[in-house]
């Protein structure tokens, strides 16, 4: 078992609601602390729902909101601070620092550490050791206002799970809040459930395809998720990559081509152009290009991060300078059709 926290920690959702009807990330270890790392909106099936931020207990000020949806692929959880607060983690242990998640059913929650506790009282509490949560962030995102979490739907278990989210939050007055805080192993905090939303047209995540220079993110050793999509190594010339959406598993068979990504790298500058096929809408990328040997963003332990809403890089087209050598380009895009 993990040594017991040592000090306040975490907020969580509040109000629980089902709805009818009806994937481990970290933040990249090259953002900049004064700058927001915003996600290009999802193309949602049906409407997100968005619960207010609050601390347990007698406080009532809301200090943001967690926005959560599903395409036909992926459940997307963003936290978003409001005003002048900013995610930070003054003092705490490795473990503490940053936003944490559970997606999940009660069982695995339960099953997750035997300090878990779900109550079913009207305020929908429970403790909860945030820091065994299976999607987390080490505290990379400090002076930012907003993270996202993207969960793959095939690793979430039940149609209608239990929702966990929180973060440690400071504003410019020096003021920390850790939402939901009790100072023990056990910590009071909320939870809500969430159901599915049903997909009535195709949409979801699609990576580029690089062939012959892709390495899939499973096959990368001391990686932090188990994320499908691919990395593509490069030296410089121009590229046309085929892009695949829903190819779990980097399996292309699975998968439908929506489009091109068309890459230009010469003296020092890479310009990466998203083409889609008639038909698909681009609702979003998100682009991570890295020098050799670094194959993709890491986080503070090192590890490779496959997120693509923890890549760098957002738009299109997407232009990077300042480069030499090979390099190593990872190309995500929210796809619908």
């Amino acid at each position: 078992m993990k040594k017991s926290l040592k000090t306040l920690v975490y907020l969580l959702i509040a109000v629980p609601i089902l709805f009818i009807g009806c994937k481990k990330s970290d933040l990249t270890d090259g953002s900049n602390p004064s700058t927001s790392v915003e996600k290009a909106s999802p193309a949602y099936c049906g409407t997100p729902v968005v619960k207010k931020l609050y601390t347990y207990g007698a406080d009532n000020t809301i200090y943001g909101d967690v926005t959560v949806g599903n395409d036909l692929y992926n459940l997307y959880v963003t936290i978003h601070l409001s005003g002048d607060w900013v995610f930070w983690n003054d003092g705490f242990a490795s473990y503490e620092k940053g936003c944490h998640l559970f997606v999940g059913s009660e069982a695995e929650l339960l099953a997750l550490n035997e300090n878990n506790v779900v109550n079913h009282d009207a305020d929908l509490t429970g403790y909860f050791a945030f820091y065994d949560f299976y999607y987390h962030t080490d505290g990379t995102e400090l002076g930012t206002q907003t993270y996202s979490f993207i969960v793959p739907r095939t690793s979430i278990s039940v149609n209608c799970p239990i929702i966990v989210a929180g973060a440690s939050i400071k504003n410019t007055a020096g003021d920390l809040k850790l939402v939901s805080a009790k100072q023990e192993l056990k910590h009071n905090a909320y939870w809500f459930s969430y159901c599915m939303q049903t997909c009535t047209t195709n949409s979801g995540t699609a990576y580029a395809y690089g062939e012959s220079v892709a390495t899939c993110f499973t096959a990368i050793p001391n990686i932090a998720s188990n994320n499908w999509g691919w990395t593509n190594k490069i030296g410089q010339g121009t590229y046309d990559w085929p892009i695949y959406a829903g190819a779990g598993l980097c399996s292309t068979d699975k998968g439908t081509l929506v489009g091109t990504l068309h890459v230009v790298y010469a003296t020092g500058t890479a310009t990466i152009t998203y083409i889609m096929n008639a038909g698909v809408s681009l609702d979003g990328t998100h682009v991570s290009v890295f020098m050799n040997p670094k194959m993709l963003p890491k986080n503070s332990k090192g590890q490779y991060i496959t997120s693509p809403g923890q890549f760098p890089y957002t738009g299109n087209p997407v232009t990077v300078t300042g480069l030499t050598g090979d390099i190593w380009i990872a190309a995500h895009a929210g796809v619908s059709w």
